[in-house]
């Protein structure tokens, strides 16, 4: 090879080395993990008290009486003939309303999701899915028309054939929602079964979900999901 060309040569290599760190460093990249946004305090206070309570915080979250934010003392909504029933047994959230096959059932509430100016309710169905109610509280002021229920398709006749249905494909959580909503989420979904087993490792959307992992010395276990069979 002549010097000139052995010259190219090593610019080009140095050169797609530096493109792709991950390939260059792969040891580093190994180190990496996703620890929590918790771990970012001591170094990021000022950032992750502002992060504390932000729609990103409450991008998801498990059912309370500080995170629900919807008429669950037996209010009920009207659409296409169905009544549906929000109320609480037992201290947990329930809706009652049509199911996949048409008939009244009730559903227990697994997370609320977001909180302004509305708020939705995942419920579970079979095979790991989790699907975002079409009914969703409306969180604005009263002042403002809110703090109400109300149907996301107002103006058409969806029932539990249509696929905009609330048990349909078009309102899943593990393939529509769960990836802008949480953090490290893997869908983990089984073509065989037709199944998901999906999860993630902080609930909302994270500090890592757009800053990436930081390096860490160990790595917290995964949130899993509780599909039902």
């Amino acid at each position: 090879m002549k010097p000139l060309q052995s010259i190219v040569s090593a610019l080009c290599l140095a050169a797609s080395l530096s493109a792709f760190p991950a390939l260059a460093d792969s040891k580093n990249n190994t180190e990496l993990g996703f620890v929590g946004s918790q771990s970012c305090a001591g170094c990021h206070d000022q950032q992750l008290e502002s992060w504390t309570g932000s729609h990103h915080d409450k991008a998801m979250e498990l059912p309370t009486k500080d995170t629900v934010l919807g008429d669950f003392n037996n209010a009920t909504f009207m659409y296409n003939g169905i009544t549906t029933t929000f109320l609480t047994k037992a201290g947990k959230y329930i809706v009652r309303t049509d199911g996949e096959d048409g008939k009244l059932t009730e559903f227990p509430v697994d997370y609320v999701f977001g909180v302004y100016p509305l708020q939705q309710y995942l419920l579970p169905l079979s095979k790991g899915r989790w699907q975002a109610l079409s009914i969703a509280w409306d969180a604005r002021p009263l002042n403002e028309g809110g703090q109400r229920w109300y149907h996301l398709y107002p103006d058409e006749k969806i029932d539990f054939k249509d696929p905009l249905h609330w048990t349909g494909p078009y309102q899943n959580w593990n393939t529509r929602c769960a990836e802008c909503h949480s953090t490290q989420l893997e869908k983990n979904y089984n073509a065989q079964s037709k199944s998901f087993n999906t999860n993630f490792s902080e609930i909302d959307v994270g500090c890592e979900a757009c800053h990436g992992p930081r390096p860490n010395t160990h790595k917290p276990g995964r949130e899993k999901g509780t599909g039902r069979g």
